[in-house]
């Protein structure tokens, strides 16, 4: 971890210690402190912690840092990107139409094509390329997808904060071991 990160989360650390109590990080927080609402999360999340992103986000708004960590770009697209944007969708109403759920053919097809070549497997792109909006939804359809009720899924430490709550809701029993050198 570079010195800069760690200067940079040991003063949000030091921020979060300063705040009122009712805004710090609850480690303790457990949906079953509301048990008989009607509204209860479902009882796989019950023992779940809420994420410390939600308080760094908080921290962030406040104080302006630096955000090395979720990459949000703080500039527009570029003209030609806009540009291509804007004609595709005026040109052809088709377009505006659902695509297949694993991404579209034309998409596939160009993944499959780089992917064949560094992997070095000739890729079918119809049933070996699955194409997401993001990392979230594709640990979410592998849990998912190969996790059954029971299943142990071993958790390396430290880990981003949404693998044991889909681990969970997938039926499977978190185990953590911690990376040590």
């Amino acid at each position: 971890m570079s010195t800069f990160f760690r200067l940079l989360t040991r003063d949000l650390v030091k921020q979060c210690q300063t705040l009122p109590r009712t805004l710090q990080f609850d480690r303790n927080f457990s949906t079953s402190t509301m048990s008989g609402d009607k509204f209860d999360f479902p009882k796989r999340y019950r023992g779940s912690t809420e994420s410390v992103w939600v308080q760094y986000i908080q921290l962030a708004l406040q104080y302006k840092p630096l955000n090395l960590g979720q990459g949000f770009p703080d500039y527009p697209p570029p003209s030609y990107v806009t540009e291509a944007l804007q004609t595709a969708s005026s040109t052809n109403p088709l377009l505006m139409q659902y695509t297949r759920g694993f991404g579209h053919p034309r998409l596939v097809t160009q993944l499959k094509k780089l992917y064949s070549g560094l992997v070095g497997k000739d890729l079918n792109e119809q049933t070996e390329i699955l194409v997401t909006v993001g990392a979230y939804e594709a640990l979410f359809c592998i849990m998912q997808g190969h996790v059954d009720d029971g299943d142990e899924v071993i958790i390396i430490e430290p880990f981003f904060d949404c693998y044991e709550p889909m681990v969970k809701a997938a039926g499977g029993i978190p185990r953590f071991i911690p990376l040590k050198p």
